[in-house]
């Protein structure tokens, strides 16, 4: 410093000045800056406290008027408790008369309270007390109710549960409707033992117990009392129709024959207006089978005979019988209402038939003998039975002979007598009427079933085609011959492949060997749907074809069947799907250990 010249002394001594003037200036503008944010904190304090002080204002509103919006909505739901009880006070004064008086009394100072609500401050400590000790009895008058409706609708429920199980009985015996429960579930298949515990089951799924459950012996005896009500049901029909048709027919199993009866007539039907009538449509009964010793024509017709007479016999002895005069009704008055009879065309069922008809004209002739006899005089009667009476006597050798008989044999011979002298007097007097009324005595039809119609026509339609390549001159179909008969068959139609000339046991291998569409339908049946389970495709035949096919596959007709049309509906199952059948009949072929068509 002391070198320098005083220029440059005062030149750095301004140089000086000026930095500190300039930290100075820097200083101040720091400090007016932090003032101008410490202003603007202020400023912004000032904003947030009168922003506070409106939000606190309209809070404070916000507060006053839910506080408001409060006191009314309690106001509200006060009233509608007020309402709602006065409701609740009403119903139970209905439903519960012995507290009639109480709820009444409790409504009245309930309803005192309610006027007296804004004066609450300045009443009374007693005043207070009692409206607590009311509303104490509102609450327990309430649970009183709910505990009355409790125990009615266990009451209730008792009582229903009592009343089902009253219904099962009728003084210790099953009532009609759970006889008849029990009759349905035997003919859907129940055993009778189980028909019991099953309606026990099925009551306990709907809440009811039984105690006493039906026995095996039970279901049996209620079973016979249906046949039993059939029976006078089939009488009681029979009696109020005007004409009925029969028709059955007879099968065997087991070396036993058994034969179907039905009977065919208008029955009894009740009008809207209660009226009774005839039906217009027939309805066809069912009488029950019978066993038979053989299939003959006298059998046939006994067992006709024994079906309607069992009928007769439990009918005429019923209580409805008595109620409706039908003791009159027997054998004689179902032949003279007989006017026809239905079966197949089998030889044996047509004698049948006519034995039917031969046993109506015998039962009418002997009806109009027996009303001739109640318009002759005793005189006339006498002369006619001395008549007879000789004849029978000459018939068995003279009065020696005759007194050389048994009794029996005798009493045979006297209703004999008797029977052929009033088929006497019956012929005489069906003579005597006209030409329409012994018609209508008379008139029996016979009609044929057409199923075994069908059948031969379709046998005979079959034989026909046949027959016609032969006819025509033209080729046939291939033989279709079996295992046993091929190699014959084989030797007889290509003689250069044998060794000798056709022998008589291979001539008569190719006439029994068939040919066409029913031996192929035969064949088709054997392979896709054989009687015997362990031969044939069975499944397999179905897998693959509902593979192959979109609509649902059934099994293939069982041609092996007695059933009338299988080879029909074989041959036309044939045609529909003819292509998968043959595809099938390629992949049986490669499954095979041996690859043939055998």
């Amino acid at each position: 410093m002391e070198n320098l010249s005083p220029a440059d002394a005062a030149l750095l001594q301004e140089q000086e000045q000026r930095k500190k003037a300039e930290k100075h200036a820097a200083a101040m503008a720091e400090k007016a800056a932090r003032l101008q944010k410490k202003v603007a904190d202020l400023q912004r304090e000032a904003k947030n406290a009168r922003d506070r002080e409106k939000w606190h204002k309209k809070a404070k509103a916000a507060l006053q008027r839910r506080l408001k919006e409060k006191d009314l909505k309690i106001a509200n739901l006060y009233l509608r408790v007020q309402c709602a009880v006065a409701e609740a006070l009403a119903d139970k004064r209905q439903n519960l008369a012995k507290l009639e008086k109480l709820l009444n009394d409790a409504n009245a100072r309930l309803a005192k309270a309610n006027e007296d609500s804004s004066q609450l401050q300045n009443l009374s400590f007693k005043q207070k007390s009692d409206l607590v000790l009311l509303r104490k009895t509102l609450h327990n008058l309430k649970c009183t109710v709910a505990r009355g409706r409790r125990l009615r609708e266990r009451v209730l429920e008792k009582a229903h549960k009592a009343k089902l199980l009253a219904k099962m009985k009728n003084k210790h015996a099953f009532k009609p409707q759970i006889r008849t429960l029990a009759r349905t579930l035997v003919s859907c298949g129940c055993a009778e033992g189980k028909v019991g515990p099953l309606i026990k089951d099925v009551a306990a799924i709907f809440g009811v117990t039984i105690k006493k459950v039906m026995s095996r012996r039970t279901v049996r005896r209620i079973i016979l009392e249906g046949l039993v009500m059939a029976n006078v049901q089939l009488g009681h029909e029979m009696n109020a129709t005007e004409d009925l048709t029969l028709s059955g027919d007879s099968t065997s199993r087991r070396n036993q024959n058994y034969q179907a009866h039905h009977a065919t007539y208008r029955v009894l039907e009740v009008l809207p207006d209660g009226t009774v009538r005839l039906s217009l449509k027939p309805q066809i009964r069912f009488m029950g089978i019978q066993s038979t010793v053989d299939h003959t024509t006298l059998k046939s017709k006994e067992s006709w005979v024994k079906t309607m007479q069992d009928i007769l016999s439990i009918y005429v002895d019923s209580p409805l019988t008595k109620r409706t005069a039908g003791y009159q009704f027997d054998l004689r008055a179902i032949c003279r209402k007989l006017r026809g009879m239905c079966s197949d065309h089998v030889n044996g069922e047509k004698a049948t038939a006519e034995a039917m008809e031969e046993l109506k004209r015998e039962e009418t002739m002997k009806g109009l003998g027996k009303a001739r006899k109640k318009e002759m005089g005793l005189e006339a009667f006498e002369e006619l039975l001395r008549e007879w009476n000789w004849k029978k006597i000459e018939d068995a050798g003279g009065w020696e002979g005759y007194m050389a008989l048994t009794p029996e044999e005798r009493a045979v011979r006297d209703i004999a007598t008797v029977d052929a002298m009033m088929k006497s007097l019956g012929e005489e007097e069906f003579k005597t009427l006209s030409a329409e009324e012994q018609r209508l005595l008379t008139l029996f039809v016979w009609s044929g079933c057409c199923m075994h119609k069908d059948q031969n026509s379709f046998k005979g339609g079959n034989a026909a085609m046949m027959a016609a390549w032969k006819a025509l001159g033209l080729q046939g179909p291939i033989i279709l011959a079996n295992k046993v008969n091929a190699a014959k068959v084989r030797n007889v139609l290509a003689p250069e492949t044998g060794s000798s000339t056709p022998t008589e046991a291979e001539i008569a291998a190719l006439e029994a060997s068939t040919f066409g569409g029913a031996k192929t339908a035969s064949l088709a049946g054997a392979i896709f749907n054989n009687r015997c389970n362990k031969k044939g495709q069975g499944e397999t035949h179905v897998i693959f074809l509902s593979q192959k096919v979109e609509k649902l596959v059934r099994r293939f007709p069982q041609t092996n069947n007695t059933q009338f049309g299988s080879h029909g509906e074989a041959a036309g199952e044939l045609l529909l799907h003819l292509k998968e059948y043959r595809e099938f009949l390629l992949h049986i072929k490669t499954k095979k250990y041996m690859v043939d068509n055998t």
